[in-house]
């Protein structure tokens, strides 16, 4: 799906991501494939009971949208419908496939907003950390934090999957004198 154009494989792609949230050890809710202009748009959502749920949106070859006001605006509105006594809070995930042109610049957008309510990470490096959360290599509690604290999830998990090599925790040995 990830090389191929049409909404059938777009559509494939968001139901792929959203339910790779299972494989990271939330809730999974389908949101809707449509968008409504003006309206709270929401392709699906990851839950992490009495902790946070994250609102998905999925950015590929067929994305014309390069900043994260669209998903902020979701965000804000969710945020505004939850009680504060469950103890949850909403984030925005903006998933990019390799295909999405305005990476660089929604990255960049990302790192300078005021409001640190939505996040950026790579398909490929979604994956990965599904594929780490799946094996037992990292708990639930580290991928929430890790996607709900900084705005750059990309380089997070790019540190960690440099640190766990291709088979596991890589330590270096240092020349002793």
């Amino acid at each position: 799906s990830q090389e191929r154009l049409g909404d059938q494989c777009a559509r494939a792609r968001q139901d792929l991501v959203i339910l790779l949230g299972r494989y990271l050890g939330f809730d999974i809710t389908f949101g809707s494939y449509e968008s409504i202009p003006g309206a709270v748009r929401l392709e699906g959502h990851w839950r992490s009971r009495r902790q946070a749920r994250i609102a998905i949106e999925v950015r590929g070859e067929q994305t014309s949208d390069t900043d994260g006001e669209t998903l902020a605006r979701t965000v804000a509105a969710l945020s505004a419908s939850l009680p504060p006594e469950m103890g949850e809070r909403w984030v925005g995930l903006c998933v990019t496939t390799a295909y999405y042109t305005g990476a660089r610049q929604l990255d960049a957008q990302l790192a300078r907003r005021q409001a640190r309510d939505i996040r950026g990470i790579s398909t490929e490096s979604l994956l990965w950390l599904a594929d780490m959360a799946a094996t037992e290599r990292v708990s639930h509690s580290d991928v929430l934090r890790l996607l709900t604290s900084g705005p750059d999830s990309d380089f997070m998990v790019d540190r960690i999957e440099q640190l766990f090599g291709s088979g596991g925790l890589v330590v270096q040995q240092r020349d002793q004198p």
